[in-house]
């Protein structure tokens, strides 16, 4: 006697629903992680304690004050206020504004920061 399993006839190609791709309902996803990775960046900030470099994830985006307060929140920063963070852009040692977006200082991926 053969198990029920075996009852159940297999369905063909013809009876199977056809499904359409339609960008609205399934995005593409190599575009959605290449918008990702437009919109955010890594910073590599170099702190003054331990003169170690911490990588940070940030999002173009947002102001180098929230960036501050990412920092702040780090362990090798803990009990340092973010407004008396100074971070300088390494390469040009210009001091970062608080209010300005990352990008307006049209920083590229791979951000080199200095923490004073």
């Amino acid at each position: 006697m053969r198990s029920p399993f075996f009852l159940a006839q297999p369905l063909q190609p013809s009876t199977l629903p056809r499904i359409e791709y339609d960008p609205l309902l399934m995005p593409d996803i190599s575009s959605l992680s290449q918008q990702r990775m437009m919109t955010t960046l890594m910073a590599s900030v170099k702190m003054p304690k331990s003169r170690d470099r911490v990588r940070i994830e940030s999002d173009r985006e947002e102001t180098v004050g929230k960036l501050k307060e990412k920092i702040a929140a780090g362990k090798d920063m803990q009990g340092v206020p973010a407004d008396r963070i100074v971070l300088q852009l390494h390469s040009m040692h210009q001091e970062l504004n608080d209010h300005m977006a990352l990008q307006d200082y049209s920083v590229i991926d791979n951000l080199r920061l200095m923490c004073t």
